[in-house]
């Protein structure tokens, strides 16, 4: 389905003021509908006015649009504010392969200078009582991929191409289930519009929207994962019928489908 933007924005304004707003940069998990850039406008928009705090978790960076900027840009958009003070935690596990090795790294950006020193010192603490010092070897195939620029870029085209794949997979599921003549049990909403829950600081430019079909939920979501509307029921039937296993709510790993 589409995102619901409107109720979003309404939540996020209701919110108290300084609340931790826990985000997915891109690729989100599980529906895979991630805002539009005017979408993200306006959300940073109502945090901002809200001083509410941003936690950014960016998991599929680079997985999503096959651009490692462009998935990056929600990011960027809130820090380029300059009065907004985040968290982000990036993830290597899955856009480098590193699954068990769990690399990544927090971020923390700050409004006023004084305070990293504060923080920086609170943040080894919290590490030191946790895990005090992971294991190296996932951290040294990361920076050795991000130091070397011939890996940099074989790692970045790599990336691009397994995202490509997974659009790829979007597109045939979706050709497949029309040319089948399979109905959805649920039929996404019409997209919904950027609420006034804050006065427009600019024109912003309209989303062109294509026309939808019964399953274009799927095409229209984007990244590893992809609601599909199944019921239990059908989901059920699927496993004991089919052996195609899914879970319950109907998340559908995408990369985990056979292009063939």
């Amino acid at each position: 389905g589409q995102l619901d933007i409107d109720g979003l924005l309404t939540d996020l304004a209701a919110a108290p003021p300084g609340s931790v707003v826990l985000l997915h940069a891109s690729g989100h998990n599980p529906t895979g509908r991630d805002p539009s850039r005017e979408q993200w406008r306006a959300i940073c928009r109502v945090v901002e006015h809200r001083a509410h705090f941003t936690f950014f978790d960016m998991a599929y960076q680079g997985l999503t649009s096959g651009d490692f900027d462009a998935d990056a840009w929600s990011v960027r958009h809130f820090a380029s504010r300059g009065s907004l003070e985040m968290a982000v935690a990036q993830s290597f596990s899955k856009n480098m392969g590193l699954y068990s090795e769990r690399v990544g790294t927090l971020s923390l950006l700050c409004s006023d200078p004084l305070k990293v020193s504060s923080i920086r010192g609170l943040a080894k603490m919290l590490v030191r009582t946790q895990y005090s010092f992971p294991p190296a070897h996932g951290a040294r195939v990361a920076a050795t991929i991000l130091g070397d620029p011939v890996l940099l870029a074989e790692w970045r085209a790599e990336v691009g191409a397994m995202s490509a794949r997974i659009r790829r997979v979007r597109t045939l599921l979706h050709d497949e289930l029309l040319a089948i003549d399979c109905q959805p049990p649920v039929r996404a909403p019409s997209p919904t519009h950027v609420a006034d829950v804050l006065p427009a600081t600019a024109a912003e430019p309209t989303t062109t929207l294509r026309p939808t079909s019964a399953w274009s939920h799927l095409v229209g979501q984007s990244g590893m994962f992809s609601f599909s509307g199944l019921t239990r029921q059908q989901i059920q039937r699927l496993r004991s019928e089919h052996h195609i296993y899914i879970t319950s709510d109907g998340r559908i790993c995408m990369a985990a489908l056979s292009s063939s």
